[in-house]
Formats: structure tokens, sequence, C-alpha cells
């Protein structure tokens, strides 16, 4: 059964104008205008949701999803807790990455929210759910998942049951909630063989996930909005980049970079999408264009901006998730799973023995720490001695 798409607004029409030039502006302090204009294909661009179509699949008696479009065709937000569905896009995300955020607009219910990608079809695809708690065999977290039913659709024990670890459908897992009324933006880069996703909290930049995954089963397909039983879900703002280059150690200025740590995520001083992040011990090194006459024409030659982004740790040491504004077990968990690659954590933060990598023995000095054993933590270039209080 064909799912419900209202649609307020049919103006907006998607990717306008890719092989069209455009005059762009430098993002720093004090930005100049190009002479020249520049190829947009690089930049990120907005997505209009108005030519996605409903994927819906009948699991049990609730009502199909219904999926309410903004007036401005950015803004898609599923109103009805419903059977699992997606909101599925009319292109391919291949050699791309696409960002945007989503929320729950309600404390009803605590199922699932997410999306799809590499869309082969309706029963083959990868697929990204969060649950905001444990109920039965669905386990509270984010997991990424390996869908293939076919000929068949997946059914309740594809889409609702938790799996055992790979080898098998369950790539990655964690036990994170989502929580009401937070917006959380997500990063999905994807490359045939390689995807990473990112997940940050908007309010404080604090990255709950950072998953790069090896998987071949599928190199590329559509994109959609995934939805599983959850009302007044938000999806919102969102861009694709083709050929994104952002997170390769390179400031690309002409892609709009202001800074390139070699990573994506936030809370480093250079944020997901490579823009200068302030923050506290962040050095703001953006600099303004130059200009250069060239007298026999009077012509107007901009230097294209170079930006770097001084060595600053982001955090003390120890304390890589700075909620409680103290070293607690939060940290020691932290560390712990960047000790197994879960995410990246810089050695000054959390290479608490000095020892030149991140292992499960800082996690255990972390959480001796922290219940206020007096031992000392000594992450490169930092010191703290003394008692967790």
């Amino acid at each position: 059964m064909t799912g419900k798409l209202v649609v307020t607004n049919f103006r907006s029409m998607w990717l306008r104008s890719l092989n069209s030039s455009w005059l762009r502006c430098a993002t720093s302090a004090l930005a100049l205008c190009a002479a020249s204009a520049v190829d947009v294909a690089a930049a990120p661009i907005p997505v209009d949701l108005s030519t996605w179509t409903v994927v819906q699949y009948e699991l049990f008696d609730q009502p199909d999803a219904s999926w309410v479009l903004s007036e401005s065709n950015t803004v898609a937000t599923q109103v009805v807790n419903a059977d699992a569905s997606i909101l599925l896009s009319d292109f391919d995300l291949t050699n791309s990455e696409i960002v945007g955020t989503w929320r729950v607009d309600t404390t009803t219910d605590d199922d699932f929210i997410g999306f799809v990608f590499a869309y082969q079809s309706r029963c083959a695809f990868y697929l990204f759910d969060w649950k905001k708690a444990l109920q039965d065999v669905a386990d509270v977290g984010m997991s990424v998942k390996v869908i293939n039913t076919c000929p068949g659709d997946p059914d309740d024990g594809d889409l609702w049951t938790t799996p055992a670890p790979s080898p098998g459908p369950l790539l990655r897992h964690n036990q994170v909630p989502w929580v009401s009324y937070t917006d959380y933006r997500f990063r999905l880069l994807f490359a045939a063989g390689e995807f990473t996703i990112a997940v940050t909290r908007v309010s404080d930049s604090v990255v709950l996930e950072s998953w790069t995954v090896q998987d071949a089963t599928y190199d590329g397909g559509g994109f959609g909005f995934y939805n599983y039983s959850q009302s007044d879900v938000r999806y919102a703002g969102f861009t694709v980049a083709p050929d994104a280059a952002c997170g390769d150690n390179v400031v690309d200025a002409e892609a709009g970079e202001e800074c390139d740590d070699g990573n994506n995520v936030d809370g480093d001083c250079c944020t997901f999408n490579c823009l200068v992040e302030t923050m506290p011990g962040c050095v703001d090194t953006t600099t303004t264009t130059t200009t250069t006459t060239l007298l026999e024409t009077t012509t107007t030659t901009l230097e294209p901006p170079t930006t770097t982004t001084l060595p600053v740790c982001p955090n003390l040491c120890g304390d890589p998730a700075p909620v409680f504004g103290l070293i607690t077990a939060v940290d020691a968990g932290a560390i712990l799973r960047a000790s197994v690659s879960l995410w990246e954590c810089p050695l000054c933060v959390c290479d608490v023995d000095n020892g030149g990598t991140v292992m499960a023995s800082d996690a255990l000095a972390d959480l001796q720490f922290a219940v206020g054993l007096h031992v000392g933590l000594a992450c490169p270039e930092l010191l703290i001695v003394g008692s967790a209080r």
C-alpha cells in the first residue's frame, strides 16, 4: 500500500543550475567576494523533498505513515505512530555526503527514527535506526544494519529486532538513546566499500557517535528518511555535497572550507563540515583574502583564502565528554570506545597514561580517577594529578 505524501508547495526544483557558475564569498570574518565564478558542483546543495516518494511496509495494524512537507520543501515531518516507512530520494548517493538535522517533537513513545542509504529496492539497503528505550527484542540506541531479504519485504524481525553483532546483519550498535525535543545533526559520507556516520547533538556540539564502516554489500543507491512506530519526527535542512573533500586534511577554500583537521567531527576546533569552531581553547586563525591589482589591465585578482588551525586540545585530559564539568564514568566509557576504534579521540584527551595510543588501560585509569582513587592522568602536553571530586 502506498503511504501518504503531503506536499504543500511544488515551486522549488532540486539541484537547479548545477552547470551554472556564481560568485562565492569567503567565510572568514572580513570576507571579500571573488570577481571570478567558481564551479558550484562541490558545494553543499540544499535538498528539495517534493520529488521524494514514500515506501510503506505493512507489518501490523498500525496506520500508514503521513509525511508532511514544509512550504519550502526542505523539512519533512512524519506525524503518525505508523508502520515502518521510508521517504525515499529520487537520486543515488555515491561518493558524496549528505548532512541534516532531525528531532522528535513529542514525549509520546520511544521508537525508531533514522535513515536508509544505498537503497536498491524495498528488500535491499543499509539501515541506520535509533531507539529511545529498550523494548523486548529492540535495544535502546543506534544501529547500522544490512537489510537483505529479497525477494520478500523485510518483516518485523528484520526491522524491529536488534540482531547479534557482525558477522551478520548488525554492523554497528551502541546504547545511546535519543532525547525528545533535542536537535541532532547527522552526516553520512558514502563511497563504495566504506561509509562514515557521525551524530552530533546540536546544542553543545557533543559528538554522540562517529562510525567508519568497511562493508561492500551495496556500492551505492538511494537515500531516505526512516521511521518505525514514532510520531512527530522532523527531518530538516538536508544538503548533499558530491565528492566531498572535508576530512582529507587539505583545506579546500573554493569548497568553502576554513580548516581541515583530517576528521568530520565537532568539538576539536574544526567543525564536522570544516568551518572554524568557536569554543574555549580554540584559536581563530582564519585569514582574509588578499587582493592584487594588475596595473596593465586594472583587473583585480583574489588569492584563495588559506586557513589553518593550530593544534589545540579540545578538552581536558581524561574528559572526552565534558557534560558534567568533571571526570566521570561516562568519560571512561568514551575512552574505552575509542580504544576499540568506535570513535576518534585526541591523544591529548584520551591517552591518559601518555603511552602513545588509546588503550583499555587508559579507560581503567580514568575510571579509577573518577571514583576517587589517587591516580595521575598524564596525557601528552597535559597533566592532572589528584583524586576526582
